[in-house]
């Protein structure tokens, strides 16, 4: 199979071409990818949960439409794009609106040539949880957030994680460490506490209705 010539939906995002091969001898020698599309397909998720005003948020797109046009390499985009993230953005985009919100971003992707057509713009942000209520009452939810800030403001705790994320990832059959340090245990404890609130409170839960 030489590979497809051009992403028809988006399913089918990114390069797409076909294969120069080489043979010596009865070998295959050298394979060179070749991209034939004359659009590329992008779904992207933009996480915009700090963004504090408009202006904010128009030049975090802005800023995102110009890594989309460098991955297009020259031709035009169609892009689906969903924004993402927790706190003070999710008032600001939902202030301004999914609709509003394409037409800003296709009328900023049109601007420069080759163009970037947005297919769609949606919105799944979410507010700010307020921890500190969470916190309090003594529930299961308030004790795993306790032990999180525990190990976070304990030196001898950081470094045993530092420790156990070293060894786990340093296996060869363990996938890389996505976007985080072992080094760094601060950020896998910020990225274990959003999931688990994330499983154990949803949106229409209060903190006083976790136990």
């Amino acid at each position: 199979y030489p590979g497809s010539s051009q992403g028809l939906s988006p399913r089918e995002t990114g390069p797409h071409g076909c294969y120069v091969i080489e043979v010596e001898g009865g070998r295959v020698s050298d394979l060179e990818f070749v991209a034939t599309d004359t659009v590329r397909w992008f779904v992207e998720e933009l996480d915009v949960g700090e963004v504090a005003s408009q202006d904010g948020l128009v030049d975090l797109l802005d800023g995102h439409l110009a890594s989309v046009r460098e991955a297009a390499e020259g031709r035009p985009a169609l892009i689906r794009l969903s924004l993402v993230g927790r706190g003070p953005g999710h008032a600001v985009a939902r202030q301004i609106g999914e609709e509003q919100l394409q037409q800003i971003v296709q009328e900023r992707g049109e601007v420069e040539d080759p163009p970037i057509w947005v297919q769609s713009v949606t919105l799944r942000t979410a507010p700010a949880r307020d921890l500190a209520a969470l916190r309090r009452g003594g529930t299961f939810v308030g004790e795993l957030l306790d032990e999180v800030e525990r190990v976070r403001t304990n030196a001898d705790a950081r470094r045993k994680l530092s420790k156990m994320l070293g060894e786990l990832f340093g296996r060869r059959d363990m996938p890389p460490l996505a976007g985080a340090e072992a080094e760094d245990p601060t950020q896998w404890l910020d990225a274990a506490q959003q999931r688990l609130l994330d499983l154990l409170v949803p949106e229409e839960v209060s903190a006083a209705d976790v136990d």
